[in-house]
């Protein structure tokens, strides 16, 4: 039981630190180069602005460096280490 726990709190944890939006535009450009109806070549270029709001946090960053949450974080990390 206490391998499942914790491998489902490492899980958890993976999921919520590595979650990312993708909100990100892309720009699809093809060019195809044809001899006697024939395609000789076809290039595909994929081009994606990608942006990142630098003043928004993880949650998980959030509720371990809040003092909002902090007490919260503490009862969380000594109930965590009580049942390991």
């Amino acid at each position: 039981m206490k391998n499942y726990f914790l491998s489902s709190l490492i899980a958890l944890v993976l999921i919520l630190t590595q979650s990312t939006s993708i909100a990100d535009q892309c720009n699809y450009r093809t060019q195809t180069i044809t001899e006697n109806g024939v395609i000789v070549q076809r290039t595909e270029v994929k081009t994606c602005e990608e942006t990142i709001d630098l003043k928004k946090k993880n949650f998980v960053v959030e509720f371990m460096t809040d003092e909002e949450f902090e007490n919260a974080f503490l009862l969380s990390v000594i109930f965590l280490l009580e049942h390991i």
